[in-house]
């Protein structure tokens, strides 16, 4: 699954979430910019991962690194839904106040 759709798919679980950024035209540019963060983290799982000494095959560390990633992805938007404006999601401002 491409890391776009993982992001989006993520995003629109949260509908609240999902229809700020479409309301103010940045999901695209939003979505592009969590799958790039995605990438990013899920790679330095992997690295991170297939330096410890394990007994992992190369596609459980995959997967174990795809988990660990997503967790921090859904952490920065949990954050972002409660504290309306956490310093990692400066870009979201306006768009996460509560109703």
């Amino acid at each position: 699954m491409r890391y776009q759709t993982i992001v989006m798919e993520l995003f629109e679980s949260r509908p609240q979430f999902h229809d700020r950024l479409k309301k103010s035209n940045i999901l695209l540019t939003t979505i592009e910019t969590e799958a790039a963060e995605l990438k990013r983290s899920h790679r330095e799982w992997i690295d991170a991962l297939t330096n410890e000494e394990s007994n992992l095959e190369p596609s459980q560390i995959r997967s174990v690194a795809m988990e660990l990633a997503l967790d921090e992805l859904e952490e920065r938007l949990l954050n972002a839904l409660e504290f309306e404006e956490p310093p990692e999601l400066t870009r979201y401002k306006g768009l996460l106040v509560r109703d």
